[in-house]
């Protein structure tokens, strides 16, 4: 179970990657976690280059509701 839950958070950080590559602000949230395995569930808000306040302002729309 342990290396399930590693590898899921592995593949969490590859889909990070390439955002990092093009210098795109990338935010990643929680969103509950999943009705059947009551794993967590997350989603990323990626924002135009350099619209770090844009990405943080919809995190914050998202965390209010």
């Amino acid at each position: 179970m342990f290396l399930e839950r590693l590898e899921a958070c592995m593949e969490i950080s590859n889909n990070l990657a390439s955002f990092d590559a093009t210098g795109h602000p990338v935010l990643p949230l929680n969103a509950g976690v999943s009705d059947q395995d009551r794993l967590p569930v997350g989603i990323q808000i990626v924002g135009r280059l350099h619209d770090d306040p844009g990405i943080l302002q919809m995190a914050y729309a998202i965390e209010r509701n």
